[in-house]
């Protein structure tokens, strides 16, 4: 099982875009309980350990959200550090769900 700090390195050096922008913390969130429900769903077992709570906005990973306040509502630079590139790369791509992410 892999951590929602794991995920959220993941997402944040793919440089995934929506609507043309690059994603905000809010977006994060949606993208963590999305991918929670259907690893879930798909493989009868949790995507990360840290559970998600019900705020008035949304699903939040506290954890997460207070580790991407500091960008409000803004978005979010590609996350270029060297340390996470291991992280990434041993993540096998059928745990994170082909469906819910792109390569």
């Amino acid at each position: 099982m892999f951590t929602a700090d794991d995920i959220t390195d993941y997402l944040l050096s793919k440089e995934i875009k929506m609507n043309g922008k690059s994603i905000t913390n809010l977006d994060v969130q949606k993208i963590l309980y999305f991918a929670q429900g259907w690893h879930l769903a798909i493989n009868g077992e949790r995507l990360f350990q840290e559970k998600l709570r019900a705020w008035v906005h949304g699903p939040v990973v506290p954890e997460i959200y207070f580790r991407l306040a500091q960008y409000e509502r803004d978005p979010i630079p590609v996350l270029n550090h060297p340390l996470i590139f291991p992280i990434v790369k041993s993540m096998p791509s059928r745990s994170m769900g082909n469906r819910l992410l792109p390569p």
